[in-house]
This record gives structure tokens, C-alpha cells and sequence, in this order.
């Protein structure tokens, strides 16, 4: 499958904030139709029906990444699905090549505007990224909805997110299945897309209240892939006091060779935090540790 081949090549040959955003999400764009035939023939070989929750959706343009990727970037599985939120947004992204690498960029003014709404998961993630790194005085802390939404993008807050596999459903039912597909190019195009959001060369945002790039991973199949990652070579352990926030169970990796983006460090936590927090913990414990981690 030619398609195949192609996006891995574009996933691989990514190295900056323009590759990803820019000129990956207009190749998207382009092969569209070549995208159509690839989904439909993975949702057969995975037995997703036309009504099943985990069917990957042929028409909708695939999301690798949305935002900025110079800040913190959130890894997800796959991007979720709603049929009326979703297909306002492909109408939209599917008229040109121009719209799709726009509505990616600027996420947080887009989507609302064409959506009527907002997401949940985005604005759980925006007030992550407010309660980590803003003072604790700070006015902003009391914007809420999508007020949150233009306030992130009016003042450009460093905050993107990337996405494993990058074809839309309702419920994840591709990155548990990955290792049984016959073709292990879906496995390498999840694996190379998760070092890509870690070898990004951005550095930390100008006027970023960190020093440091921060990926974070939070869910238990990427943490699983993370390690497998580490395993083949492409991210090393990076040693943290053994008390380091230990009842988050987390883990910090930095991608190899170190040289391709030096500022950036990879938060893997076992568990899906941001939609299922695990019984007992509040999103300001996560925040305390990406403020932790963005000062080292």
C-alpha cells in the first residue's frame, strides 16, 4: 500500500513544528482519497462494522497534531468522533488544502467557531497547562469555557497535542490491536509518530513560563508504547528521585539522540488521566508535577 508508505516516510521525515502542521497536514489533504481506501480496508481486516463504536471513520481527514507543539504536547490514541461536532469540522477542513492546515494551527480559535462548542478533553488540558505554569494569583485562573478557548489563543499559549494513530472513531479500538495486524506498518507509523512529538525541534516557546518542551503521555497504552520505544532504542530513562510524585506512578524518558531536541522531556503516566482520572487524584497533582519537571 503505497499510502502507507508515504505517510510513514512524512511521519519520519518530520523534524519541526512547519513539517507537522504545515506540510504533513497538506499532504493529508492531497491523498484524501488514497486515505479512504486504506481505512476501509483496515476496518475490514480489524472486523469494524458501519455501527461499530471503534470503526475508523474513511471520510474524516486524519489529525496528527493540532496547536503548538512547543510547550506542552499531550499524545492521545487516536482523535474521537461525534457525528454532528466531527462533520462540521471535516466540511470545513475538507474544502482546501489552506483550511485543513489552518484549522489545525490555530485548534482553540477554529474548532469553536465551526463547532458551536467545545471540547471537554481540550479544555481539561488548557486548564492543565493554566494551573502548571501560571502564578498562583493569576486573574487568568478564573477564565472558564470558551472564554478558556480564546484567551488560550488570543495570547498563544504553548499547548498542541499529537495523536498515535491519527483517524477518527468514537471509541479507541485501533492502538490495543496494533501488534495483531498483518501489516506492521500501523505499528510503525504509531510508533514513529510518538518519537516524532519527541524530536520536534522547537525548544520552549518564547515567553513560555518553562525551560523545558514537556510531552506528556497519559494513557496506558501509550505508556506501553513508550516503553516498547525505549526498548528498540528511541527514548532513554531519565532518572528522577525515588519519591518524585510516586503515587502517580510516572516515568521520564528523553528521546535518542538527545542532540535532536535537547529541551524536550517525555511525562509517560500508566494510566488514562485526563478523561478517567484514577480514584483519589485531582489534575493539580499532574499540574505540580509538570511544574517540577519544567524547572529541572
Amino acid at each position: 500500500m503505497i499510502y502507507l508508505d508515504e505517510f510513514l516516510q512524512q511521519i519520519s521525515t518530520s523534524r519541526t513544528d512547519e513539517d507537522v502542521l504545515g506540510r504533513l497536514s497538506r499532504w493529508q489533504f492531497e491523498r484524501r482519497g488514497d486515505q479512504v481506501n486504506a481505512i476501509d480496508t483496515l476496518n475490514a481486516q480489524l472486523g469494524y462494522g458501519q455501527t461499530d463504536d471503534r470503526r475508523l471513520q474513511p471520510s474524516h481527514l486524519p489529525t496528527t497534531a493540532i496547536g503548538r507543539l512547543d510547550g506542552l504536547v499531550v499524545v492521545s490514541a487516536n482523535p474521537g468522533y461525534n457525528a454532528d461536532r466531527n462533520g462540521l469540522e471535516n466540511a470545513l477542513r475538507s474544502t482546501s488544502a489552506d483550511g485543513n492546515e489552518a484549522f489545525c494551527k490555530d485548534f482553540f480559535s477554529r474548532y469553536p467557531e465551526v463547532v458551536n462548542s467545545t471540547s471537554k478533553y481540550w479544555t481539561w488540558v488548557l486548564g492543565l497547562w493554566k494551573e502548571a505554569f501560571l502564578e498562583p494569583d493569576d486573574p487568568r485562573h478564573a477564565v472558564r469555557g470558551r472564554a478558556l478557548w480564546a484567551l488560550a489563543h488570543r495570547e498563544q499559549w504553548p499547548v498542541g497535542g499529537i495523536d498515535l494513530i491519527p483517524f477518527h472513531s468514537s471509541k479507541d479500538g485501533i492502538t490495543a490491536r496494533l501488534h495483531e495486524l498483518q501489516d506492521g506498518r500501523w505499528l510503525q507509523l504509531a510508533k514513529a509518530t510518538l518519537l516524532m512529538a519527541c524530536r520536534i525541534r522547537s525548544g520552549a516557546a518564547p515567553g513560555h513560563p518553562s525551560k523545558r518542551r514537556i510531552v506528556l503521555v497519559a494513557s496506558s497504552r501509550g505508556d506501553a508504547m513508550v516503553r516498547e520505544v525505549a526498548s528498540e532504542g528511541g527514548l532513554q530513562p531519565v532518572e528522577m528521585p525515588p519519591d518524585w510524585h510516586a503515587a502517580l506512578r510516572m516515568s521520564v524518558w528523553r528521546a535518542l539522540p538527545s542532540v535532536e531536541s535537547p529541551d524536550t522531556l517525555v511525562l509517560s503516566l500508566p494510566f488514562q488521566y485526563i478523561t478517567r482520572m484514577p480514584k483519589g487524584f485531582r489534575r493539580e497533582h499532574l499540574a505540580s508535577a509538570l511544574r517540577d519537571l519544567a524547572a529541572r
